[in-house]
């Protein structure tokens, strides 16, 4: 195992995307870098659009989600998390070679599919849905979800 020493990573928003009807908050997460590159970005973007345009969702949702898009030391993850059955996720993830960050594929079954990193994201989103939707006295508002984002470093 090719081990080295934690160290903090920068989590940030990056855009709010519009893909095939759904809300997504795109986050950036990267290994030495300020944000990841945007050939990563842009090959999340196009993986998550294919994703759910030819392989939608049957269970009830708002139409809301994020997507994780980790430049990373040893290859590049990019997750898709959907709010679904109003309190699940449904994740979904990709992965490429650092070398080529462009080349996102589905990961084997047994490969990771969340980091500590990645966790502090689904961590933020879950609050940010307890809060807005789940417990909202006034009922859910997925506006208010979709404005409460992350920056941070961890």
């Amino acid at each position: 195992m090719n081990r080295s020493s934690y160290q903090p990573r920068p989590i940030r928003f990056l855009d709010l995307w519009t893909v095939a009807g759904w809300r997504l908050k795109a986050y950036g997460i990267s290994y030495k870098r300020p944000q990841p590159r945007p050939a990563l970005v842009e090959a999340a973007r196009q993986s998550v659009t294919r994703r759910l345009i030819g392989e939608p969702t049957g269970q009830q949702h708002y139409n809301v989600g994020f997507v994780g898009i980790h430049d990373g030391r040893g290859e590049n993850q990019v997750f898709l998390d959907l709010w679904i059955n109003e309190n699940e996720l449904l994740h979904w993830y990709q992965v490429s070679p650092v070398d080529k960050p462009g080349s996102l594929r589905d990961a084997p079954a047994d490969h990771n599919s969340v980091c500590v990193w990645d966790l502090m994201v689904q961590c933020h989103e879950r609050q940010a849905w307890i809060d807005c939707v789940l417990s909202n006295p006034r009922g859910p508002d997925v506006d208010a979800y979709l404005s409460r984002q992350l920056n941070t470093e961890v």
